[in-house]
Order: structure tokens, then sequence, then C-alpha cells
């Protein structure tokens, strides 16, 4: 589930020497794995697309119903089994599947501009979503 906490990093490539604190927020990208804590390190890398686009377009979103779209793209499960997890109300539910297609729309629509091939992921209520691959 989504957590918001301080991490400090060290050095680096155009970052300050000195440790420097910073502000972040996680979210759990495989829904089998515990939930990250304060002590759960991580590698800032480049986003993927869809992740990015959900995490900027559901910035408005509660924690639950960000976590939620999150899993929608890359665990493709329903909303009874997030709710084995954690607590996600029907109106969290409805806002990270509305944040899910829109994120998928317009990858779809970049990578359609591009020349770029795609497959259809399953859609977390049983649709086929024509857009992203699933992240494996």
């Amino acid at each position: 589930m989504g957590y918001a906490g301080a991490a400090t990093f060290n050095g680096g490539p155009g970052i300050p020497k000195n440790p420097v604190t910073y502000l972040v927020s996680a979210y759990c990208a495989n829904f089998g794995k515990q939930n990250p804590t304060r002590t759960t390190s991580f590698n800032i890398d480049d986003p993927e697309p869809m992740l990015a686009c959900l995490v900027n377009r559901g910035h408005p979103l509660s924690i639950n119903a960000l976590q939620a779209a999150v899993w929608m793209y890359t665990d493709g499960i329903p909303l009874s089994r997030m709710k084995e997890k954690f607590d996600v109300t029907a109106e969290d539910w409805d806002s990270a599947l509305k944040v899910f297609h829109q994120c998928d729309k317009e990858l779809l629509s970049k990578q359609k501009a591009s020349g770029n091939t795609h497959n259809a992921i399953p859609d977390p209520v049983g649709n086929i979503v024509r857009g992203m691959t699933r992240r494996k």
C-alpha cells in the first residue's frame, strides 16, 4: 500500500555530495509482496510510462485509490481480491479505474502516433483494454 516518508540519498551525478533528505511517496508494484516500510530500500530509475502516468494523473486520488490503480496495471486484479489485502472503497475503485483508463488511452494514442504496436491487457473489470501490456 502507499507510503510517504523521508528518504536520504547520497550523491551521484548532478546531485549534492552531502546527504540530502527528500520526501517521497512509494506504492507497492507487486500485489503479492509485503507493503513498503520505513526500512524498505529502492532504486530511483526512469519510471515506466504507465506508472508515471498513473502517479501524475492520480495525484488528487486517495492513497488507497492510487494504490488500486497501480495494482490494476501491475497485477490486473479485481476489486474483490484487492479488498483481501487492504480497505479500498467502491469510490476509490471507481476513481482508480477512471485514471487507469485515462492513462491507457493516453499511452495507446502515443504508441499509435509513433507507430509502435502493443498487446491487449485484461481490464480489472473483465473487459479488454486496447493499450499497454501489463507489467510482468
